[in-house]
């Protein structure tokens, strides 16, 4: 008898709440920067895909602050900590 693979659990992606650490993206000075959710909440997903398209080259960003709109999402940076909110959420890349 052959064995049945395990099931693997899918479905949407569990929130993050504040002060959940979501992992590590590649920054635009090419250091690495720990993704963080700081209030409200949000999915690790989404959290690095925001910050990953923020730190993209090609993303449009205006202003000393590189200030730009990802997925709704408003983010600029300061020093070596980027901040992106979107209503009661915020989540940063802290390098």
């Amino acid at each position: 008898m052959i064995p049945k693979p395990a099931r693997t659990p899918t479905g949407p992606p569990r929130p993050a709440l504040a002060g959940a650490v979501c992992g590590r993206v590649d920054a635009l000075g090419g250091y690495p920067a720990r993704v963080v959710v700081v209030k409200g909440r949000t999915t690790c997903v989404t959290a690095l895909r925001v910050f990953r398209k923020y730190y993209d080259p090609t993303t449009p960003a205006e202003g000393s602050a590189g200030l730009a709109v990802i997925d709704r999402w408003t983010c600029s940076t300061r020093l070596r900590v980027a901040t992106c909110t979107l209503r009661a959420t915020t989540i940063q890349a802290r390098g």
